[in-house]
C-alpha cells in the first residue's frame, strides 16, 4: 500500500511539472539558418546538440526548412523534434526549393491548438507568427521582414501581433523570434508596447555579417528576442538570460531564458 501511495504522488508530481504548474522551465529562440553552419554545410545532428544541451521546454526556430532540395529533402522539424526528444511543430511562410520554408516551434508538451496569422510582406517572402497553445501559456514563433528598408512592414508586424494577443488574455503568451530590428528601433518600441523583453539586449545575437549595432560596433547587433506579455510577466522571475556562445552552428547564436513562476 505504501509503494503504491508513494508511485501515485510522483506520477502526480510529475504530471504536475508537464501540464501547466511546472514551476521552473526553459525558454530558448534560435535562428538556424535551414541548419546549415557557418562553413555552410548541413549538420542538422550539430543543431539539436546545441538545442538539446540547454534542455528547453519551449524552442522557437526560425528559417526552417520541410523537405526542400537544399536540404536533402529532410523534414527538419520533425529531425530535430526526434534528436532532441521534443515535440515539432511547423508553420510554413512560402513554398520553397521543392518544399516549404518557414518557422517551427519544439516543445516538452504536445500543443493543445496551433494556429498561424499572416504577416507583412502580402507578396513575395512573406512572414509569419506560429502560435501554439499549451495548458498554461501561449507560446510564438515569429521571424519578421528583414532590411532596413522594411521597418514600416515591422511596425506592422508588431501592431497585428499586439492585437492577436489581445485575444489571447485567458494565458501569459510567450513570443520569441528574429525581429530583424535592433532594440532602438521604433517597431521594437511598438513591440514593448504589449510585451516585455526578458533576453539580452546588449549582445550580438546575429554574427552572419559585419552590421553594427546601436553603440557602432558588432558587439551589440541584437535582432533575436524572447518576450512575455507585459500583462503577465509579473507572474515570472527571470533566473538566468543570456546568449549561447556558439558562432558557427548558424549565423544567429541562441538565446537563451529560464523563468520560474511565481
Amino acid at each position: 500500500m505504501k509503494k503504491s501511495l508513494v508511485v501515485l504522488v510522483g506520477m502526480m508530481v510529475a504530471s504536475s511539472l508537464v501540464f501547466g504548474e511546472k514551476k521552473e522551465f526553459t525558454i530558448m529562440t534560435y535562428n538556424v539558418r535551414h541548419c546549415a553552419g557557418m562553413d555552410l554545410k548541413l549538420n542538422i545532428e550539430k543543431t539539436a546538440s546545441v538545442i538539446k544541451e540547454q534542455n528547453p521546454r519551449f524552442v522557437a526556430l526560425q528559417e526552417m526548412d520541410s523537405k526542400t532540395k537544399r536540404s536533402n529533402n529532410v523534414d527538419q522539424a520533425a529531425k530535430l523534434g526526434e534528436l532532441t526528444g521534443l515535440e515539432p511543430t511547423f508553420g510554413a511562410t512560402i513554398d520553397f526549393n521543392g518544399g516549404k520554408y518557414g518557422v517551427a516551434i519544439l516543445s516538452k508538451e504536445k500543443p493543445i491548438k496551433v494556429e498561424q496569422i499572416a504577416l507583412p510582406p502580402r507578396t513575395g517572402e512573406t512572414r509569419t507568427a506560429l502560435i501554439a497553445e499549451f495548458e498554461d501559456v501561449y507560446f510564438i514563433s515569429t521571424h519578421w521582414v528583414h532590411n532596413k528598408g522594411n521597418s514600416a512592414l515591422r511596425m506592422e508586424s508588431a501592431k497585428i501581433i499586439a492585437e492577436k494577443a489581445k485575444e489571447l488574455k485567458d494565458k501569459p503568451i510567450i513570443i520569441c523570434g528574429d525581429l530583424n530590428s535592433l532594440p532602438p528601433s521604433q517597431e521594437i518600441k511598438e513591440f514593448k508596447k504589449t510585451f516585455a523583453v526578458l533576453s539580452p539586449e546588449n549582445c550580438r545575437s546575429y554574427h552572419g555579417s559585419e552590421a553594427v549595432g546601436p553603440s557602432g560596433t558588432v558587439d551589440d547587433f541584437c535582432i533575436d528576442y524572447i518576450a512575455i506579455d507585459n500583462k503577465n510577466v509579473e507572474k515570472f522571475k527571470v533566473l538566468s538570460s543570456y546568449v549561447v556562445n556558439d558562432d558557427k552552428t548558424s549565423d544567429h547564436k541562441p538565446l537563451v531564458v529560464k523563468v520560474e513562476k511565481k
